[in-house]
């Protein structure tokens, strides 16, 4: 069971950005450097991750906003909303480590990410269907 000393906030940014602990070891290491550009090999070599996975996470990173891509290199987003929730994650997560896993492998959040994938947007037409 998830403990809720864990600021709602958190648990909200957690729930709808953070898809994997990849991804928010990625997030957190580009804000960690958000002085300067870091390139997906870089980031993979601090990890000691896989490139392709990496690349994956940054580029659902900058689907959501929370980066930004400049001459293929990223850094993060340093906008003032996500800030503040950012500095609780991290900290969170530095020192509640095993509560932030719980949040990103909680079955709500499965159960939200298989509904997601059942939701089309008007652009998505079915097989057979046809304009005219």
């Amino acid at each position: 069971m998830i403990r809720r000393d864990i600021s709602e906030k958190v648990r909200s940014f957690i729930f709808e950005h953070v898809d994997s602990v990849e991804q928010l070891e990625v997030l957190l290491f580009l804000r960690k450097n958000s002085d300067r550009p870091c390139s997906a090999e870089e980031i993979t070599r601090e990890l000691r991750s896989n490139l392709t996975s990496v690349n994956g996470r940054l580029h659902v990173l900058k689907l959501k906003n929370l980066i930004t891509e400049e001459n293929s290199d990223f850094r993060y987003n340093n906008a003032k909303e996500i800030e503040e929730v950012l500095t609780e994650v991290a900290e969170e997560y530095r020192v509640r480590r095993t509560l932030i896993l719980e949040l990103i492998f909680s079955p709500l959040k499965k159960m939200r990410n298989f509904a997601d994938s059942f939701v089309f947007n008007s652009s998505d037409k079915k097989k057979g269907d046809h304009d005219g």
